[in-house]
């Protein structure tokens, strides 16, 4: 296995972040504990063979970062002690208790620790119970998820699709809505009329977390 550390230009919040590292997982499809850091500049992976050096760069401009350098070494997979349900990776935002969160799924930590933290002040802008209980469920400290450009940007896109969406419900009351990448979006709440038809759509093992966390409804599917 090799670790490969990718130095970028132009990353400048956790959604940049999140842009670097579904690219990189989209295009390298045995990448592992893929993390990116907009502070430090970089972006690194694990992964069975040591990836195309040209092809990286062309990923990495193709989302409007410029690459810097790239570095691959070996990797030997570290081993873990204690009981899989006791630990808590605060690091890799990874739970291993009763919600398994992958590589996929880390990047839904940053809208759930936002829409939580703003759901919990004094004057919120947005209102999300939900995640705020996700949250305390898995005892997560918000503090790595939560950047004020990050917070900011998910909070004006959830306010401006909520209207939006509200606007076609109040339109249309009877539309059928696909939410695709749901991760732990709880939008739904938000915007039901009692009428419409949902369906949260993401990979498997997103899915297979939020059923975790998510009832089954009525009018509700998660895919």
């Amino acid at each position: 296995m090799f670790k490969t550390t990718v130095m970028i230009d132009g990353m400048m919040c956790g959604m940049c972040e999140v842009h670097i590292c579904d690219a990189i997982r989209n295009h390298f499809s045995d990448a592992k504990k893929v993390s990116a850091s907009h502070k430090k500049g970089m972006a690194s992976f694990v992964s069975e063979e040591e990836p195309d050096e040209g092809r990286m760069r062309d990923v990495i401009a193709a989302t409007g970062y410029q690459c810097i350098s790239i570095s691959s070494e070996p990797y030997e997979k570290k081993r873990m002690s204690g009981k899989a349900g006791d630990m808590l990776d605060l690091d890799n935002g990874r739970i291993a208790a009763a919600i398994q969160l992958g590589d996929v799924q880390t990047t839904a930590l940053i809208p759930l620790a936002v829409k939580a933290n703003e759901t919990l002040r004094k004057n919120p802008r947005i209102s999300d119970p939900k995640a705020v209980e996700i949250i305390k469920r898995l005892k997560i400290d918000t503090r790595k998820y939560d950047k004020f450009l990050s917070h900011e940007g998910v909070i004006a896109r959830t306010i401006m699709l909520d209207r939006q969406l509200k606007e076609i419900i109040r339109k249309e009351p009877e539309t059928v809505v696909v939410n695709i990448g749901a991760g732990f979006d709880n939008r739904f709440d938000r915007v039901d009329n009692g009428k419409i038809l949902w369906f949260d759509l993401d990979l498997p093992d997103a899915i297979a977390a939020r059923k975790k966390v998510f009832s089954e409804r009525n009018r509700v599917t998660m895919i």
